[in-house]
């Protein structure tokens, strides 16, 4: 059975062993996001979100009012960047403590939900787990959408226990309201996703409490209409040709498999299954050989705490209702958002599911006996080991070396020279500050368009530096530097981490 909770008007209240505990934990979950956090280059996302707090390609208020990432993440931004700059280690290290404190948060909400037992475990999972620790170190929205829902939800599980209550006192009352709409729209601020958590505490609220689903929907409805102002200037990018044939260079939006994928994310990171570029590229059991055993562990590890954190609860309807919603209803959204070619199915999109994942995981430790919890433990230290070792150590899993690539065509190039990139151009735009001139080429040989577009480099340049960044993507056979080889002399050719640049001399022509 799960631990009851003694439930106090201060949702923030701690006793000085649960504080001890806390700090206990957050300790190394500082130092496991603070560590290397400036490694690894920026790539695109990160690029565009420095660039729109620096007015690039318009002013710093529009960039930040009609994103539709939302303004509270690039207004943080801006701030934290104006203060210490733009190096990779401090802009990410916002992220970092935006990380830190969710966890203590999240102590509050699992506390609440599953017992001071669950909860404890609960943050342990958090501290080591791969993929709040990615997403601690990227200078992306996602972080602080995991700290806004742990907050939202914090003040939802408060407002629906006041409603249960004959006669809530009206003060405290109001100050959970007002810090439930506050969370609440710091999260869709953050990010549009926050929607599909509006989406699970309401459908909850009208199973659950019926009087208190209208409530819900009206307070929503403020949120809604003091945020229209920004709602009304995002640019999506949408439209109906896009609906109808999606990206013309990604084959699929959306597998089924990406469903349980999602949830070992969740359990484990992305770097305990081959990197997420190679599979892009070729899905074969080959690709997935060397980590069936890891993959088989994890499997059977969470199924068991799921089955058990779930069994825990088999009395409690409503909360089995709850995670049902929680850890389904954003899953479905994003789902359709693939199928209708909007996005991209990426499991950071259901991002508001991952804490209610990890409570019932802290659960399903809480309720097993103490025999089968040790080999758990031992199961998902080997597991987190294997994963955090990729992260921090396996360049596969890492982003794209642009930073090293760029470093060299910075100090060789000259005036005479062009820079042409093909596929992600960003953060080749950030990294770059040589004199050659800079230029993206998409054409793929055999093509009249790359005839056209290699004869006009042949004529206004003496070298061309090719760069691939991710050119897979634009280029899956990597038929580019071959055509460009036909055409030009080689001069040099330089391999970075997942970053390849060929020197050409035009003047060379066969």
């Amino acid at each position: 059975m799960t631990e009851p909770v003694k439930r106090a008007d201060n949702l923030f209240s701690l006793s000085r062993a649960e504080l001890f505990r806390i700090i206990a934990v957050i300790a190394p979950a500082a130092f496991l996001r603070f560590f290397r956090i400036g490694q690894q280059s920026y790539w695109a996302d990160e690029v565009q979100s420095i660039w729109q707090v620096n007015g690039h390609a318009g002013t710093i208020f529009n960039n930040i009012a009609t994103n539709f990432h939302g303004p509270l993440h690039f207004t943080l931004l801006l701030g934290w960047g104006k203060l210490g700059g733009w190096e990779e280690g401090w802009t990410r290290s916002l992220s970092a403590l935006a990380g830190v404190v969710t966890i203590w948060l999240f102590y509050l909400l699992a506390r609440r939900i599953a017992g001071r037992k669950a909860a404890l475990w609960a943050i342990i999972l958090m501290a080591a787990s791969p993929f709040h620790i990615w997403y601690s170190q990227e200078v992306r929205n996602y972080v602080f959408l995991h700290l806004f829902t742990v907050l939202s939800m914090l003040f939802f599980m408060k407002v629906m226990e006041q409603e249960r209550e004959e006669a809530p006192r009206f003060r405290g009352s109001v100050g959970i309201w007002a810090g439930y709409l506050a969370a609440s729209a710091a999260a869709l601020l953050c990010n549009l996703a926050a929607l599909f958590l509006f989406a699970v505490q309401g459908i909850y609220a009208l199973i659950a409490r019926p009087r208190l689903a209208l409530k819900l929907v009206i307070l929503m409805a403020a949120v809604f209409l003091v945020l229209l102002p920004w709602i009304m200037e995002i640019e999506l990018g949408w439209s109906i040709e896009h609906i109808k044939y999606g990206d013309p260079l990604r084959r699929i939006n959306f597998h089924p498999l990406g469903i349980p994928y999602t949830y070992l994310v969740f359990s484990l990171g992305e770097s305990v299954a081959p990197p997420s570029d190679e599979m892009h590229r070729a899905m074969s059991m080959e690709l997935f050989k060397p980590y069936l055993p890891y993959l088989i562990l994890a499997f059977i590890t969470y199924a068991i705490l799921i089955f058990k954190g779930a069994r825990s609860w088999i009395d409690n309807r409503n909360r089995i209702i709850m995670f049902l919603l929680w850890l389904l209803v954003p899953l479905i959204f994003v789902s359709a958002l693939a199928i209708l070619n909007l996005k991209v199915f990426q499991p950071r999109y259901a991002s508001v599911s991952f804490p209610g994942y990890l409570i019932l995981i802290a659960a399903g430790l809480a309720a097993c006996g103490s025999r089968l919890r040790r080999v758990l433990i031992i199961s998902i230290i080997i597991l987190t080991f294997f994963s955090l070792d990729n992260h921090y150590n396996n360049p596969r899993y890492w982003k794209p070396d642009l930073r090293s690539a760029v470093g060299l065509i910075n100090q060789k190039s000259r005036e005479g020279d062009v820079l042409a990139v093909y596929s992600i151009m960003e953060p080749v735009e950030f990294y770059y500050r040589g004199p050659a001139d800079l230029t993206g080429f998409w054409p793929l040989p055999g093509t009249r368009q790359f005839r056209e577009r290699s004869s006009e480099l042949a004529r206004r340049y003496r070298r061309v530096w090719l760069l691939s960044n991710y050119g897979w993507y634009r280029d899956p056979a990597g038929t580019i530097p071959e055509g460009f080889n036909d055409r030009f002399e080689l001069i040099e050719r330089h391999e970075y981490n997942k970053v390849t640049v060929h020197l050409f001399r035009t003047g060379g022509q066969r």
